[in-house]
């Protein structure tokens, strides 16, 4: 009953997976809403990204060349990509800690095992992420980085919400 329920998870983790790849390869939802709006813009509207949650802070973004905006959606795009599958894992090993705990007899090795397994998933995460932090600073002019480094710091100080 264990493995059908592990192999069950699995399987929904891959289609989300699968299915947010897809999603992701083929545009944002809004981009629909608004074809002509670069990602960059769609990004300063309400719950836009993590640069953009207290306004001036995306200011930098308004000063990307037609070239920077392209390239940073599609920096956007890849670092959606290639999260996607990670944290589909994440989630499933999550599922499994709980169901573990949920049991009457937890075997604490097999907890203590999915929880190291968890957090260097969600390292990878975090390196991914700061990766994709420094390749988009690297395309802009010491002006924008100004700017960025600016919403970096202040996103920092507040944390995502």
């Amino acid at each position: 009953m264990k493995n059908l329920f592990r192999k069950s998870m699995l399987a929904a983790a891959i289609m989300a997976a699968l299915s947010f790849t897809a999603v992701a390869g083929s545009g944002f939802a809004s981009e629909k809403a608004d074809p002509g709006k670069q990602a960059y813009e769609r990004c300063d509207s309400k719950g836009g990204h993590m640069w953009d949650r207290h306004g001036k802070s995306s200011a930098w973004k308004k000063t990307l060349t037609g070239e920077q905006k392209t390239e940073l959606d599609r920096l956007h795009v890849s670092l959606k990509k290639d999260l996607a599958a990670v944290k589909a894992e994440i989630r499933l090993k999550k599922t499994e800690v709980m169901t573990l705990v949920a049991s009457d007899k937890p075997d604490m090795e097999a907890l203590s095992k999915l929880t190291d397994h968890i957090a260097g998933l969600e390292k990878e995460v975090m390196a991914a992420k700061y990766g994709h932090m420094i390749k988009v600073r690297s395309m802009l002019t010491p002006e924008q980085k100004a700017g960025f480094d600016a919403a970096v710091v202040k996103q920092g100080k507040h944390g995502r919400r």
